[in-house]
């Protein structure tokens, strides 16, 4: 049985296109102002390799990487023989991912298509009412579609299958969810392909090339905005793999496909579990650097040994300076932490990314601009401002429904990159969108500033791209910088 899992393909032109499928949120991003970057669509490929493991003859396909075409991704799928397509969808994307499922359904109409994915997951009997696909897999889906493959197969019912959602007649059917995997460790690595694995770059890495990986799953927080655990798990929840499991991939990522940095792309990393692995990696002696999301709160000893097992630098999330926000966010910050985890990574010479946004509940002119002067006050060495998108299934979407501060059902504005798609007294979507294009400017500045982080990106650019590469990048983000 031929099964294809597909991150199908979405915007790609000469301005701009679009990241999906292993993003925490989907995305178009302008080739003249960001850094290269493909993320890597982690559960499509762990689904892939479990199937591959169990007998199955399963192929990853990652359209959005390859850069290719509507007609060439078919092609792929029809050179396979599908019996079976798993596209992944998501809410900015929806559009795109349905034009293609029901291209895939009239190639060959006894294809079986499911769709997966946070949009799927969030609306199901939308996506299956306006769609060809057969079935929806709802959030976790590893054992739901193994199942669903091994019936399928067998010729006998799936309705019964949990995680799963249908059709029957004129009516929509929604299983219960299946239950989250407890041992990780029972899931094969994710496959990965070795003709594209250079486009999985990781614009805060230092070092190029670079592969992420993830060592655990789920995520312990209710931050209204988050797709992670009330959407896609179903629950605030946090699961690990075991570390000998994590320290037999990190091998793998460095003698396989000869990685110079590791980015592990967990939710983050809890002190204690940081501590883990800055051990299992000092025991084994790796030969490679590597980054994470951290615990805002991780000690300059902790750091210290962290820099010591191989470490650049940290990642953790901010969003706001203002503390109203924060709370309607239910997200928990304390600044002096902050300050505190800068000033020590500086120390060290580690590098570090902060992450903000614009548009949550309770935004205004004045926090913007309030988080736009703490933000560079704080001087991290990179950051990150994107605009807080209500994706559906998720609190901060019930929230801006109810208040009528939602301004668009047109999901294809949900990318949260460029354009706001709420609006709140006394701040419009023009002004979020604004904040934004006022941000990007002070980025580069900010970056041109700092000679030992420019030096870094421009190394990393010139082995990504060669050196006429690196000449063209300099000139678009110039050129970015001179518009008015």
């Amino acid at each position: 049985m031929n099964i294809v899992l597909i991150n199908a393909p979405w915007i790609n032109n000469e301005i701009e296109y679009g990241v999906k499928s292993g993003a925490r949120w989907a995305m178009v991003r302008k080739k003249d102002r960001t850094m290269p970057f493909y993320a890597f669509p982690f559960y499509l490929a762990y689904a892939a390799s479990y199937l591959s493991s169990k007998g199955f003859n399963a192929y990853l396909r990652d359209s959005i990487a390859l850069e290719e075409t509507k007609e060439e991704a078919l092609s792929f799928v029809k050179s396979c023989n599908a019996d079976l397509v798993i596209i992944e969808t998501s809410t900015p994307s929806i559009s795109y991912d349905i034009e293609f499922c029901d291209e895939v359904k009239k190639l060959n109409p006894n294809i079986i298509v499911a769709l997966t994915g946070p949009h799927a997951t969030a609306l199901p009997e939308e996506v299956l009412e306006n769609s060809l696909c057969n079935y929806v897999l709802i959030g976790e889906y590893d054992s739901s579609l193994l199942e669903l493959a091994i019936k399928i197969r067998d010729k006998k019912d799936t309705l019964s299958i949990k995680g799963l959602a249908y059709r029957t007649g004129s009516k929509t059917v929604v299983n219960e969810r299946c239950e989250l995997i407890k041992d990780l460790d029972a899931l094969p690595f994710p496959i990965r392909d070795k003709a594209i694995i250079h486009k999985y770059n990781e614009p805060s890495c230092r070092n190029y090339p670079n592969l992420p990986m993830m060592t655990s799953r789920g995520c312990p927080f209710t931050c209204i905005f988050c797709i992670e655990s009330k959407v896609f798990y179903g629950r605030p929840q946090f699961r690990f793999r075991s570390m000998e499991n994590v320290m037999s991939e990190i091998d793998l990522l460095i003698k396989e496909y000869h990685v110079k940095e590791i980015f592990f792309d967990d939710t983050y990393f809890p002190i204690k579990r940081a501590r883990e692995l800055t051990e299992a990696i000092l025991e084994k002696d790796f030969n490679v650097k590597w980054s994470c999301w951290i615990d805002r709160g991780a000690p300059f000893e902790l750091l210290q040994l962290m820099k010591k097992a191989g470490c650049t630098g940290v990642k953790f999330g901010v969003e706001s300076f203002s503390p109203d926000i924060l709370e309607k966010a239910h997200k928990s910050v304390e600044f002096e932490e902050i300050k505190q985890l800068v000033k020590n990574c500086k120390k060290l010479r580690l590098f570090t990314h902060a992450s903000y946004m614009f548009g949550l509940p309770g935004e205004t002119k004045e926090s913007m601009d309030l988080s736009i002067k703490k933000a560079f006050e704080l001087k991290t060495t990179t950051s990150q401002f994107s605009i807080a998108t209500p994706l559906p299934g998720t609190d901060f979407y019930n929230t801006v429904k109810e208040n009528g501060w939602l301004i668009t059902d047109d999901w294809s504005k949900y990318e949260g990159a460029g354009t706001s798609v709420v609006a709140y007294p006394g701040v419009t979507a023009k002004d979020i969108e604004e904040g934004i294009k006022r941000v990007r400017k002070k980025k580069i500045l900010s970056l041109i500033g700092n000679p030992v982080a420019l030096g870094a990106f421009l190394l990393k650019l010139m082995k990504m791209k060669g050196f006429f590469g690196l000449l063209k990048e300099i000139f678009s983000k110039m050129g970015f910088l001179l518009k008015k």
